[in-house]
């Protein structure tokens, strides 16, 4: 479905990736203003595995490109089955991908991982529990 295409919000998404970059770069006391650099620092530093900075790279770099492919397709919200199979053809060719199905695999599976690495450093909040 199209969720899968939509990349910039939710778990695991550019945006948590985005945030992990910048608290990354403020521990690293980096003054890098882009994701990737972000990233590079803050494995530089330590506080970020560097297969775990290179996954997150390759992720956001993925999201980078179906987003700004999508705004050439959509002035909303980039659902896959709006924007028909030229559209999804579209998507897959400049992402890389053989077709768009393989490009929803790659997504997922991007996300998942960003996921488990966001969670790991930056986890939500315990819930506070009335005594």
């Amino acid at each position: 479905g199209g969720a899968t295409f939509r990349v910039k919000d939710g778990p695991g998404g550019q945006r948590d990736i985005e945030l992990l970059a910048q608290a990354g770069a403020l521990i690293a006391g980096a003054a890098e203003r882009r994701a990737p650099e972000q990233l590079e620092a803050a494995a530089s530093a330590g506080w970020l595995d560097p297969d775990d900075a290179a996954s997150l790279k390759d992720a956001h770099a993925l999201f980078s490109i179906v987003n700004q492919c999508g705004r050439l397709l959509t002035d909303g919200d980039l659902d896959v089955e709006d924007v028909g199979a030229g559209g999804r053809a579209f998507l897959a060719e400049k992402a890389g991908a053989p077709d768009d199905e393989t490009l929803g695999q790659w997504l997922d599976a991007a996300r998942g991982q960003a996921v488990k690495i966001v969670d790991a450093k930056l986890p939500p909040p315990e819930e506070t529990k009335d005594a």
